[in-house]
């Protein structure tokens, strides 16, 4: 068995030039088993995934290539369960609970043990945490690793020190190949919204201009997403928003699908859920504010959110740069605006690294976070020879320190305009 760990840079429709996506990665892997044993094709690329909404897309994905492609969902189409149980198929996804040691469908895999060249975990940092806490399968597919001779391949976006070594020791990996790059976005700016003193975040004061926003452009406002940790407060910001907006709520007639502004949570109804992420994929939405928990997350995906505000921090740097993530997919230029201590951020593992040091470059001190043996971290080097800008800017300026976050933009002697 070889081991690999694929830490991609991200994945979007604009594809990094370098590291391609896992799903790439996946297709190339399956291509190349195909070529170099043309006597048993075709070759089954074999994928756990958790998530039923990424394995969805990307079946769709591999199908828009001709690459014959499903998923082991209950509503599987009748003929694509008879070609999975006739070994031909090329790229299959499971859920954790179909691949479980002793399923149904592992039973059918086991039939083409010979044809399968690779098993790959998506979102392999979620592994541990998710088995740990709600979702007890996902720890048990790892002893699909025994059961056929192929590589394994772990696959995220997103991966620190801490969880690495935890996903190794999980996988019972002690060695693995590493193909990674720094997760940066250039193209979305990070800002963060100080207070001083006795001064307190307030949802009244502090996000008014949003309202005044979504009521000044209504549909041409920026898609934007609100991030914060409980539902409880997801309905307090809804509510605010909602109220101040009046009528300007609503596009046409007063009904929830005319509302510019809603809400996600793990609470909601189903209905409500895909609404949303259905809503929120088209280029002309009608919702045009999303107020939302972590919920709303992977495998949603939504190329041109423009911006992403954080109302309170996420327990860990990896979950703050997860919904950072979500904004400028397309490669596009994005804003993450951050309230640290909002909902009492002190447990903030990035507010902790900041320390409140406003000279800081935030974005170096979180892609410090997540480096990685053998990683290249020449842009953590030039990060710290950039100069502020020469020009005494009119317009907004464009120097590095300026597109980079809010603490390099200080120390920029331009007359920027916001």
């Amino acid at each position: 068995m070889i081991p690999y760990f694929f830490s991609r840079c991200y994945f979007s429709y604009k594809q990094h030039p370098i590291y391609p996506s896992s799903l790439t990665v996946t297709i190339s892997i399956n291509i190349y088993f195909t070529q170099i044993h043309p006597n048993t094709s075709p070759h089954i690329a074999l994928v756990v995934s958790p998530l039923r909404s990424l394995m969805m897309d990307q079946v769709m994905r591999c199908q828009q290539m001709g690459i014959k492609a499903t998923a082991l969902l209950p509503e599987i189409a009748p003929d694509d369960a008879q070609a999975v149980k006739a070994g031909e198929m090329s790229v299959i996804f499971g859920s954790p609970e179909s691949l479980v040691p002793g399923s149904s469908w592992l039973k059918v895999l086991k039939n083409h043990e010979h044809k399968i060249c690779l098993l790959a975990y998506d979102e392999v940092h979620c592994l541990k945490s998710w088995g740990d806490d709600f979702r007890p399968d996902y720890l048990e597919t790892v002893d699909i690793q025994s059961m056929f001779r192929a590589p394994t391949l772990g696959l995220t976006a997103t991966m620190d020190m801490e969880v690495y070594e935890e996903t190794k020791k999980v996988l019972h990996i002690d060695n693995p190949h590493i193909v990674s790059a720094l997760p940066d976005r250039p193209n979305i700016f990070l800002d963060i919204v100080h207070k001083h003193g006795k001064q307190k975040y307030d949802v009244e004061l502090d996000l008014q201009w949003i309202v005044d926003g979504l009521k000044e452009k209504q549909l041409e406002y920026p898609k934007t997403l609100i991030f914060t940790k409980f539902c409880t407060t997801v309905n307090d910001i809804f509510e605010f928003i909602l109220d101040e907006l009046g009528d300007a709520a609503f596009v046409g007639t007063k009904s929830p699908e005319n509302r510019i502004l809603s809400k996600y949570t793990g609470r909601i109804g189903k209905q409500h859920q895909t609404f949303n992420i259905e809503c929120m994929k088209k280029p002309n939405s009608t919702v045009r504010a999303l107020v939302c928990t972590i919920a709303f997350g992977m495998g949603v995906e939504i190329p041109d959110i423009k911006q992403v505000i954080h109302w309170g921090g996420s327990k860990s740097v990896l979950g703050h740069w997860q919904e950072i993530g979500r904004a400028g997919r397309d490669g596009g230029e994005a804003r993450a605006i951050w309230y640290p201590k909002s909902t009492g951020g002190k447990d903030s593992e990035l507010f902790g690294l900041l320390k409140g040091n406003e000279k800081l470059c935030v974005r170096k001190t979180i892609l410090e976070h997540f480096l990685l043996p053998g990683m290249d971290n020449t842009s953590l080097q030039d990060m710290d020879t950039r100069v502020p800008c020469a020009q005494k800017c009119t317009q907004q300026c464009q120097c590095q320190l300026c597109k980079c976050c809010s603490h390099c933009a200080n120390v920029c002697g331009c007359n920027k305009v916001d």
